[in-house]
């Protein structure tokens, strides 16, 4: 930009001194033309040294190299175009004047010092009134006193008019200046801004795309305590610290990553108060002023030194997940612009940890999906080997007796038929056996006639297949609150407590019964069979082949319900799952996907919503 106004100067400056040349000659062309025998030949001398100047005045426009001597060249210049263009007028007054005011006012709006524009000024008035004496003087007939009485109103004049332009350039450059100092500093700031703000955009896009390329819990965190840093003050002495809070699944907040905090301090326990706790409850970014007094950061020493605070909340949904907390040592550290950037940074933080929490569910569920596969492959295996595979086989050693036996004695009709009808029987206990797996398989009446009808298909097979006694009592509202998801996690829950009754329980009766009670569907299975020690069991579980048990608790998460075991040697055991519902809604029953465990942050149990809907859908 300074460059341009020298360039302009330069060139402004050659267009008065070309327009001078021309008017002082134009002038003395007139004065002249009045004599009859004038000579114009001297014109030239004037136009010669106006020409050298105004060249030398365009050149330095675009040669750099002179800019420093340009001044003082057109202070010498504008002297000997003065003093010339006097000598040829032959010290006509009205030429004195045009060179005094002209050239002299010209000057100070040339030179950029006012200093240097009054030695310009002096010397257009020096070289004008040392040609004006040297003519006069050559004249011996000319009195000197009364030839400067004669001019002395023309160089009063051009005095007044060079000294006017002196003090008026001298108070426009004084004030001008001043507003021009203004508007550079506005500019400066304006130009800081733009820089900031381009920095944020350039970090708010870096850290976007950080935050895709990673599904890392604490490397999300890390990134976006390390991004909001950017767009603060940079100060030589300021220093900042961070630190991200999140909400457990019981609403308690624990700090999941900091930057600037001690070990201690990042294991301390934070309560939901002061700044923090407001901006939660507002849902806004807010600002405090010390740290010191605030009553939870006022417990952690390095926020204790903070004079500036910025709190961010980490919301999605209409639903807060935790708060990003920025302190600085410097006063008012936080403006508008970097307010609107930071909450930017939290609500792509948010959204990247719902992506990782969801991503971390689906892997997870990717497991418990190939484990329970896993389990149903080996509880196929078990129960085809328990019961199918013995009952063929006892045919096949059947076979081979009837055999011999025609072979000995093949006229002994009554006892061949008797082993035939034994074989015959032992088939048909086999087929049914192997109905009553693929029963377990696949429960079609599960899913076209619901769960009681299912049940009581289960407890019938119960009773032909295995001769056990299995009784089933589902209040009619029980369906209408469940979906075909939830019943069939309730049905294969209920068939493994069964099966593990029917097993190990010796028990008369196993009974089932389901009911609403309040905002809950509560299912007991109960036998009347010896019972067992439910805490050794748990104690040793680890070292068993069965997983009944922690099958059964895994279907109760599913429904987000719980599972309670009663049970004492001798005493038989019962069952009990509490599954909460929605008395609002009832649901559609379409087929639904498996959900997962709880995880431990409220963020994750958000997760696990979305991705139970996403699948059921």
């Amino acid at each position: 930009m300074g460059e341009k106004v020298s360039r302009w100067q330069d060139w402004s400056a050659a267009g008065t001194r070309l327009l001078y040349v021309m008017g002082a000659a134009l002038l003395i062309y007139l004065i002249r033309s009045e004599s009859p025998n004038a000579s114009f030949d001297d014109l030239l001398i004037l136009a010669g040294v106006g020409g050298v100047l105004v060249a030398f005045l365009v050149a330095s426009t675009w040669i750099p190299q002179t800019a420093e001597l340009t001044p003082y060249m057109i202070l010498a210049g504008d002297a000997v175009l003065a003093g010339v263009s006097v000598y040829v007028a032959e010290s006509a007054p009205l030429v004195v004047i045009l060179a005094i005011a002209y050239l002299g006012a010209a000057g100070f709006l040339r030179q950029n010092d006012v200093i240097l524009g009054s030695f310009h000024a002096g010397a257009v008035l020096v070289a004008v009134l040392g040609v004006l004496i040297y003519q006069l003087s050559n004249n011996n007939t000319v009195d000197l006193n009364a030839l400067l009485t004669e001019y002395d109103l023309f160089l009063l004049v051009g005095l007044v008019v060079v000294v006017g332009a002196g003090i008026w350039i001298y108070a426009y450059r004084q004030f001008g200046s001043a507003e021009a100092l203004q508007i550079a500093k506005i500019a400066k700031q304006r130009e800081r801004q733009l820089a900031e703000m381009r920095e944020r955009a350039r970090a708010i896009t870096t850290m976007t795309n950080e935050l895709t390329a990673t599904l890392n819990f604490d490397q999300i965190l890390i990134a976006a305590l390390g991004v909001g840093e950017l767009g603060l003050k940079q100060q030589s002495n300021q220093r900042i610290i961070s630190m991200a809070l999140l909400f457990r699944s019981d609403d308690s907040l624990y700090i999941a990553s900091s930057r600037g905090l001690t070990q201690n301090e990042e294991s301390r326990t934070v309560t939901l108060d002061g700044i923090i706790a407001q901006t939660l409850e507002e849902c806004v970014p807010l600002i405090g002023k010390h740290g010191s007094k605030d009553p939870v950061l006022g417990q952690f020493a390095s926020f204790k030194q903070m004079r500036s605070i910025l709190c961010i909340p980490l919301r999605a949904n209409y639903d807060n997940f935790g708060v990003l907390v920025y302190g600085s040592t410097e006063a008012d550290a936080f403006d508008e612009d970097q307010i609107d950037a930071l909450q930017a940074v939290g609500v792509q933080t948010t959204v990247a940890l719902q992506n990782s929490v969801l991503y971390s569910n689906l892997l997870t569920e990717k497991e418990r999906i190939i484990q329970m596969e896993e389990d149903a492959r080996k509880s196929l295996v078990r129960d085809l080997h328990d019961v199918p595979t013995q009952t063929i086989s006892a045919v096949a050693m059947h076979l081979r007796v009837a055999i011999r036996m025609l072979e000995r004695s093949p006229n002994d009709l009554k006892t061949i038929r008797s082993e035939l009808e034994t074989i015959e029987s032992m088939a048909l206990r086999a087929a049914e056996e192997i109905r009553h797996v693929l029963f377990k398989l696949r429960p079609l009446a599960l899913e076209t006639q619901g769960l009681t009808v299912a049940l009581e298909q289960l407890a019938e097979k119960m009773k032909s297949t295995y001769g056990q006694y299995m009784t089933v009592q589902i209040k009619p509202d029980v369906e209408q609150y469940l979906d075909d998801h939830k019943q069939g996690v309730l049905f294969y829950l209920i068939e493994e407590a069964v099966n593990n009754a029917r097993k190990h329980a010796q028990a008369e009766e196993i009974k089932v019964r389901a009911a609403r009670r309040d905002s809950t569907i509560v299912v007991r299975i109960s036998d009347n069979g010896k019972g067992f020690d439910l805490q050794g069991t748990k104690a040793s579980y680890d070292q068993r082949g069965s997983f009944g048990l922690v099958n059964m608790k895994e279907r109760a998460e599913l429904l987000e319900g719980t599972l309670k075991i009663n049970s004492e040697p001798g005493k038989g055991t019962s069952i009990d799952v509490i599954i909460p519902i929605d008395l609002d809604q009832i649901p559609e029953h379409n087929d639904a996907a498996s959900n997962h465990r709880l995880p431990i942050t409220k963020l994750a149990v958000s997760a696990r919503n979305n991705l139970s809907r996403q699948l059921r859908h």
